[in-house]
Parts: structure tokens; sequence; C-alpha cells
């Protein structure tokens, strides 16, 4: 989140024009004969309350530019400002890779999958020990998702077989961190090839899940797992459910929508 603050760089002039005057104030101090271990106190902690009053600041801007996508279901709107923001994070190839990944969000979310694609394969390599995975496995469950959405079940699958590659070769907690992407990327897949079964665990995540783009997006998904299964009926709920939760401008609604007048007559 801290790295993610460097995208506001405007709410560090903060700290910088603050921390000069309260050098001048410790200056001054000083000169009255104040303690100069009171003085420095007083440096410390006022820069650091104000270095604290930045990242907050920092983070409610970009919470509140991820929920127009997120909770709000507004991608034009997220899009159109947050596009902006990409030319900052480029000196930073991890917070370039997330920002690439929120972009390529907004994107899939009206259905310009060539787009979010474009902007996930433009991603540069992380190199940093620590973020390269994270930043491998983002892009791969990314891709995964745009494709078996666009229906493309085998181009999805080699996505999916890359993360579980890579997961093999972590630890425990790496494996449990990925576990439902990997689970969901599984469903896609089996949905469109065959038979998915794992419909409670998606029923469950479409009641509990984080954001309402997430839920409406696995709404969709669970209609058409219960249609792998012949189940048109509650394929059929789960379409109009998505319809419900969605809006009129999303690629899930619309999607949904074209689902749901190909099914047969209700008996």
């Amino acid at each position: 989140m801290v790295k993610l603050v460097k995208l506001f760089p405007q709410y560090m002039l903060l700290p910088a024009v603050g921390g000069i005057a309260l050098l001048a104030a410790a200056g001054y101090m000083v000169k009255r004969g104040i303690s100069f271990w009171l003085a420095l106190a007083v440096l410390v902690i006022g820069f650091a309350i104000l270095y604290i009053l930045a990242l907050s600041y920092g983070v409610s801007a970009l919470q509140n530019r991820l929920a127009w996508l997120y909770q709000n279901l507004e991608p034009e709107r997220f899009l159109e400002k947050f596009e902006k923001l990409l030319p900052r994070a480029k000196k930073t190839p991890a917070l370039e890779v997330t920002v690439r990944a929120y972009l390529a969000d907004g994107h899939a979310a009206i259905g310009e999958f060539d787009q979010a694609l474009a902007l996930l394969d433009g991603a540069p390599v992380v190199t940093e020990e620590s973020e390269r995975l994270s930043a491998a496995l983002l892009m791969l469950n990314n891709k995964g998702l745009i494709h078996f959405r666009m229906e493309n079940a085998e181009k999805g699958k080699e996505c999916l077989d890359k993360m579980r590659e890579l997961l093999e070769r972590q630890d425990e907690a790496a494996q449990k961190r990925y576990a439902e992407n990997v689970r969901i990327l599984q469903c896609h897949y089996d949905a469109l090839t065959g038979v998915c079964q794992d419909d409670a665990y998606l029923r469950e995540l479409v009641r509990n899940g984080t954001t309402a783009l997430f839920r409406v997006n696995t709404s969709l998904l669970l209609a058409r797992v219960y249609l792998s299964q012949g189940e048109t009926n509650m394929a059929r709920a789960y379409l109009e459910q998505t319809i419900e939760k969605g809006r009129d401008w999303l690629w899930p609604t619309k999607k949904a929508q074209q689902m749901l007048a190909a099914l047969p007559a209700e008996e």
C-alpha cells in the first residue's frame, strides 16, 4: 500500500514543507535556550505525524479511485482517472505491474478484453526477489480470467498451468494464499470444457465476495457452471441475479442478458 501511495506525490508536499517549518521551529527553540534534545524530539515527532497524514491522504485517494471500479461499478469513470497514474508508476516495476492489473480489470469490466490483455502484456519484468512471484502470479491470474471470459479455454488453461507450476516450488503459505485464484480458474475451465461440480464453493463466494464487481463476475461464472451441469433453472436464477446486481454497461451484465435470452423457455 505504501508503494501505491507513490502514485500521489502531491501529498508528500505536506511532510516536505512541514519539515522545513519544523526545522525552523526547532532552530528557534534552541536559539531561545530550550534543550536541543527537546527541540529534536519536536522535529522528529512532528515530521512523523506529517508523514503519516500524507500517507493516509494518499491511501484515501487510492481507495476512492478503486471504489469507482470494484464497489460502485463505474469502470469508465475509474479508467478516466486511473490511466493518468500509469506514467507515475513506470519507475517502479512492481508498482507498474499492479497499476496495469487494476487498469486491465477496468477494461475487462466493460468487455474491452483486447485492451486489457495489451496492458498486461506490456507489464515490465519484476526482478526484485521479494516481489517477483506475486507479480508473475498476478499477471497470470488476470490473463487467465480474461481468456476464460473470452471463452478461450485453452489459453486460459495455459495461464492456470503456469500458476500451478510456479506455486509448486513455493512454501505452503504461498500456496494457500493463491489457492482461491487457482480454484476459480479451474472452475472456469471445467465449465467451458466439461462439467464443473464446484457450485457450493462459488455460491459462498457470491454471498461473501469482497467487492461488488467480484460478486457479479462470480455470479455469472456460477450460471455457466450450472449450465455445464444441465441445471437450466439454477443457471437462469444466477443470470437474473447477475443482471440485478450489475449495471447495464458492465460486461457481466450484458453477457448474462445474452445467455438468458439463449435459454429455452422456462417450463
